[in-house]
């Protein structure tokens, strides 16, 4: 399962909840600064994010080669964001009162 933390000091207590009936994890990261940690998508994996909340956030996608590239999104709720790996990545809460997101893995 994937860790939620404060990006800068590693510290915070953000959560992931997950369900036997629902797919997917419902991820909280209650504060600005809060993120995931780096977690991999093999090539061909494909995930989902549907913002429950205004969700406005960065995500650090490290590719095979080492290359790191930054890509800042402002999500609605309801809006939904599909990748398709291979990538690994982890995403930073720029939301100042806390975001609820459901992260879906696709295959």
């Amino acid at each position: 399962m994937m860790a939620v933390k404060f990006f800068e000091t590693g510290e915070g207590d953000g959560v992931v909840v997950r369900s036997p009936k629902r797919e997917g994890d419902i991820v909280v990261l209650p504060e600005a600064g809060d993120a995931t940690d780096w977690h991999k998508y093999g090539a061909g994996e494909t995930y989902s994010v549907r913002a429950m909340t205004p969700f406005k956030f960065r995500r650090e996608v490290r590719r095979e080669d080492g290359s790191i590239e930054l890509e800042e999104y402002d999500l609605q709720p309801e809006s939904i964001l599909t990748r398709t790996g291979p990538f690994e990545h982890r995403v930073t809460n720029l939301t100042e009162r806390g975001a609820v997101f459901c992260k879906r893995k696709h295959n």
